[in-house]
Formats: C-alpha cells, structure tokens, sequence
C-alpha cells in the first residue's frame, strides 16, 4: 500500500500533501481521486478502455454479440428440455441444469429459473409450456404460481405428496432416457 495515502479514524480517505506530510488532502481534490476523462491530456486516451473490435462490429452491423448467441442457446436448450417433460412427471431446477450442462457445459438450478421466468411462449417450447412440471429440489412449484402449478399438477395426475403442496419426486421425477422418443 502507498504510504502517502491513509484512512483514519471515521474521515474520508485522502493523501498527505508533499509540502506538509501532516496536511490531509482529501482524495476527491487530488489526480488520483478524479474521472476519467479528467485525467486525459488532449486526445490522448491512456485511460481509455481498450474496444473489443469484433464486439463493435457486430453491434454496428446488427448481430448479437457472442454473448448473447450462448445466452439464446442455453435458453433454447432448456426450453426444449421442459417442453420434452411428459405429462404427470416432473423435473428439478438442478436436474435440467445438470442435463443442459451435459451438452453446453454451463448453467445452473438460477439460470434454468431466469430461462423459464423469461419464457415469452416463442421458441421451442411454444405457448403451451408445461413450466408447472419443473420444481424445487424439495419438490415444490413456484411459490408465486403454486396454486396454478398444482392444479395443472393434480389435473395431469402427477403422483404429489401427502400434504398436497409438493411432488412426490421419487415417484415423479423424469429422466430424458426413459423417453425413448428422446
């Protein structure tokens, strides 16, 4: 750490000033507490962020940048995988993450839940998503949707536990192998 810079006792971080090592600066007044663009001399840029070339030029011509190409291929792939879910069966957040990630090698129990929140009914999944037969790993739908969720659970004849609230996943659960249309 350079010790000309210090915090003490509660006061705003600052440095000591050359002409009195005990004469506080406060850091906001000093070069080192400016912008960015306070600190560039003419069209110099030594602070710039350096562009990503490629990035720029697929934004200018209009393309997703790669990032969001990966994003839209995760989501397809977990769309698919809950679209495939039969009827009375059900599938776990992390379960469908681990599957996905069989084959992209990324994702998570969240990023299954942000595909499926997200799901505007255009993709592979359509408009007649089954979302209510992926659940929490205690088995448990979507709280703000539980009501939903269960009844289309119930009227599916998904095998649910004896309180009624959550899936039986022992006997509920769905494998993509035991499909064999998959």
């Amino acid at each position: 750490m350079d010790p000309s810079c210090w915090a003490g006792g509660g006061r705003a971080r600052g440095i000591r000033s050359e002409a009195s090592p005990r004469e506080y600066v406060p850091l906001h007044q000093t070069d080192r507490g400016q912008p960015l663009a306070s600190r560039r001399s003419g069209d110099e840029r030594r602070y710039a962020r350096p562009v990503n070339q490629a990035r720029e030029q697929e934004r200018v011509a209009g393309r997703p940048a790669g990032a969001e190409v990966a994003r839209q291929e995760y989501a397809d792939a977990v769309l698919a995988l809950v679209a495939s879910i039969p009827p009375g069966r059900a599938m776990t957040y992390g379960l469908v993450a681990e599957i996905v990630a069989e084959t992209l090698g990324r994702g998570g129990p969240r990023q299954v839940g942000q595909v499926l929140a997200r799901a505007d009914g255009d993709g592979p999944g359509g408009p007649g998503l089954p979302w209510w037969r992926v659940v929490n790993a205690a088995g448990s739908p979507p709280a703000h949707h539980l009501g939903t969720a269960l009844a289309n659970l119930r009227a599916e004849g998904c095998p649910l536990r004896p309180g009624g609230e959550r899936v039986d996943l022992r006997r509920a659960v769905w494998f993509p192998e035991q499909d064999p249309d998959r």
